[in-house]
Protein backbone atom coordinates (compact mmCIF):
# COMPACT_ATOMS: atom_id res chain seq x y z
CA UNK A 1 0.00 0.00 0.00
CA UNK A 2 1.33 3.43 -0.90
CA UNK A 3 1.13 6.20 1.68
CA UNK A 4 -0.34 9.58 0.84
CA UNK A 5 1.37 12.68 2.18
CA UNK A 6 -0.56 15.83 3.03
CA UNK A 7 0.62 17.41 -0.24
CA UNK A 8 -1.14 14.61 -2.14
CA UNK A 9 2.05 12.89 -3.22
CA UNK A 10 2.62 9.17 -2.93
CA UNK A 11 5.73 7.58 -1.53
CA UNK A 12 6.58 3.93 -2.21
CA UNK A 13 6.58 1.67 0.84
CA UNK A 14 9.64 -0.31 1.81
CA UNK A 15 7.92 -3.53 0.63
CA UNK A 16 8.26 -2.42 -3.01
CA UNK A 17 12.06 -2.53 -2.80
CA UNK A 18 13.53 -5.11 -5.18
CA UNK A 19 17.19 -4.19 -4.61
CA UNK A 20 17.89 -3.84 -8.34
CA UNK A 21 18.88 -0.22 -9.00
CA UNK A 22 17.39 0.13 -12.48
CA UNK A 23 14.04 -1.31 -11.33
CA UNK A 24 14.04 0.81 -8.16
CA UNK A 25 14.56 3.88 -10.33
CA UNK A 26 11.74 2.85 -12.65
CA UNK A 27 9.41 2.32 -9.68
CA UNK A 28 10.16 5.86 -8.51
CA UNK A 29 9.25 7.13 -12.01
CA UNK A 30 5.92 5.27 -11.86
CA UNK A 31 5.17 6.88 -8.49
CA UNK A 32 6.09 10.27 -9.98
CA UNK A 33 3.60 9.71 -12.81
CA UNK A 34 0.90 8.77 -10.29
CA UNK A 35 1.62 12.01 -8.44
CA UNK A 36 1.33 13.91 -11.74
CA UNK A 37 -2.09 12.30 -12.26
CA UNK A 38 -3.18 13.58 -8.86
CA UNK A 39 -1.96 17.07 -9.77
CA UNK A 40 -3.88 16.97 -13.06
CA UNK A 41 -6.99 15.88 -11.18
CA UNK A 42 -6.48 18.70 -8.69
CA UNK A 43 -6.14 21.20 -11.58
CA UNK A 44 -9.34 19.81 -13.18
CA UNK A 45 -7.45 19.56 -16.46
CA UNK A 46 -8.66 16.83 -18.80
CA UNK A 47 -5.91 17.70 -21.27
CA UNK A 48 -3.19 17.41 -18.61
CA UNK A 49 -4.76 14.21 -17.29
CA UNK A 50 -4.83 12.67 -20.77
CA UNK A 51 -1.21 13.61 -21.45
CA UNK A 52 -0.01 12.16 -18.15
CA UNK A 53 -2.05 8.97 -18.68
CA UNK A 54 -0.47 8.54 -22.12
CA UNK A 55 3.00 9.02 -20.62
CA UNK A 56 2.24 6.61 -17.78
CA UNK A 57 0.97 3.94 -20.18
CA UNK A 58 4.06 4.28 -22.40
CA UNK A 59 6.38 4.19 -19.41
CA UNK A 60 4.62 1.21 -17.85
CA UNK A 61 4.95 -0.76 -21.10
CA UNK A 62 8.67 -0.03 -21.29
CA UNK A 63 9.09 -0.83 -17.58
CA UNK A 64 7.56 -4.27 -17.97
CA UNK A 65 9.51 -4.92 -21.17
CA UNK A 66 12.70 -4.14 -19.24
CA UNK A 67 11.70 -6.47 -16.41
CA UNK A 68 10.83 -9.27 -18.85
CA UNK A 69 14.21 -8.86 -20.59
CA UNK A 70 15.98 -9.06 -17.23
CA UNK A 71 14.03 -12.20 -16.30
CA UNK A 72 14.89 -13.81 -19.65
CA UNK A 73 18.56 -12.91 -19.20
CA UNK A 74 18.66 -14.51 -15.75
CA UNK A 75 16.85 -17.57 -17.10
CA UNK A 76 19.44 -17.98 -19.86
CA UNK A 77 22.29 -18.18 -17.37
Amino acid sequence: VFSVKTDFSLTPPVQTKVHIQVIESQHRWVVDYINKLEQAKFHHSRKELGEVLDELIDYTLSHFACQEAMIEEVGDQ
